[in-house]
């Protein structure tokens, strides 16, 4: 853990020595320009039922790991979002209800004159 706590800092994602004795270049499907990230390679290989180098498991499944956290700090955003949003309009539909009779008082003092 704290292994990938220090990679993380680096700015490297997956160390090359935990997924095998072959440094990540030597992968084939990598030195293709249209896959940016390690990730998005693994999964096309899983996908296309491709031999996947050594580890591959491992990190598809922290790829998917990785994007449940991401869902559900997105699900936290988007209620923490609704809530404020909900108190705003309660606030502005009180205001509304409480302003309704306002109006009776300045038109019985000015009358209907533009």
């Amino acid at each position: 853990m704290a292994m990938a706590a220090a990679l993380r800092r680096e700015g490297r994602r997956f160390a090359s020595p935990l997924i095998s004795s072959q440094p990540i270049t030597h992968v084939p499907i990598l030195s293709h320009p249209r896959f940016v990230f390690f990730e998005e390679a693994v999964l096309s290989l899983l996908l296309n039922g491709e031999h996947v180098p050594l580890g591959a498991r491992s990190i598809s499944t922290q790829i998917v790991r990785n994007r449940m956290k991401s869902v559900k700090n997105i699900q936290k955003i988007t209620k923490a979002m609704k809530m404020v949003a909900a108190s705003k309009l309660r606030l502005i539909q009180t205001r509304a209800e409480n302003s309704r009779g306002l109006w009776q008082p300045f038109t019985a003092l000015l009358g209907d004159t533009p």
